[in-house]
C-alpha cells in the first residue's frame, strides 16, 4: 500500500475535519483569512502550510495542531496508510 506523504495527510485530515465541521473552503478560508486557493492547495497535498498557516488552520477547526498530523481510519478506506 502506498504512504502517504506529509503533505497529503496533512491536507487530508483538514479536509476531514472542515467536512466533519461541516464547513466549505470557502468558509474555511473566510474564518482563517487565507485565499481559497490556499485552502484547496493545502487539502491537495500541494502545498505544505507554514507555522502560521497551521495555528489558523487548526484554531479555525477548533483543533489542536497535532490533530492535524494523526492518520485516521478513513485514510485506510482511501488505500493508503
Amino acid at each position: 500500500m502506498a504512504k502517504l506523504t506529509i503533505k497529503e495527510l496533512v491536507g487530508a485530515r483538514v479536509r476531514d475535519i472542515r467536512k466533519e465541521r461541516g464547513l466549505t473552503q470557502q468558509k474555511l478560508a473566510d474564518r482563517t483569512h487565507l485565499s481559497l486557493n490556499m485552502i484547496g492547495y493545502v487539502e491537495r497535498g500541494i502545498k505544505f502550510p507554514s507555522a502560521d498557516t497551521f495555528e489558523k488552520l487548526s484554531k479555525a477547526l477548533a483543533v489542536t495542531p497535532d490533530r492535524l498530523f494523526k492518520s485516521d481510519p478513513k485514510d485506510a478506506k482511501r488505500g493508503k496508510k
